[in-house]
């Protein structure tokens, strides 16, 4: 099965804007885990990633890396490669309705014809 993570702070959800460091580490600590575990149940994983963080080239054991550059581009990229993909795993706040935002646009691509 191939597997879309998207994980909302090391994600792109933050892309230019600054990133508590703990806050940081504990969006990619979850990303990590999330993405590991689905490759080690032989999934094919792809990631969305925050430019700065794919920069630095961070050990994932993930198929594929989608690096964001701009703000609106993890929308726009999940519509797109939700196509190809047969599931999207989302980490996100329930604040300012960010999960349910992103919980909707992927259920949308999943009724998509």
């Amino acid at each position: 099965m191939k597997v879309i993570v998207y994980e909302h702070v090391s994600g792109g959800g933050y892309v230019g804007q600054p990133i508590s460091p703990s806050v940081l580490s504990e969006g990619f600590g979850m990303l990590r885990c999330v993405a590991e575990n689905l490759k080690t149940a032989g999934h094919e994983v792809t990631v969305l990633l925050d430019s700065r963080l794919s920069k630095l080239n961070p050990l994932l054991d993930i198929d594929c890396t989608v690096p964001i550059f701009y703000p609106h581009e993890p929308e726009k990229f999940l519509t797109s490669i939700a196509k190809i993909n047969d599931a999207i795993y989302i980490i996100a706040p329930e604040t300012g309705r960010t999960l349910q935002t992103f919980v909707e646009l992927s259920s949308k691509q999943e009724n998509a014809p």
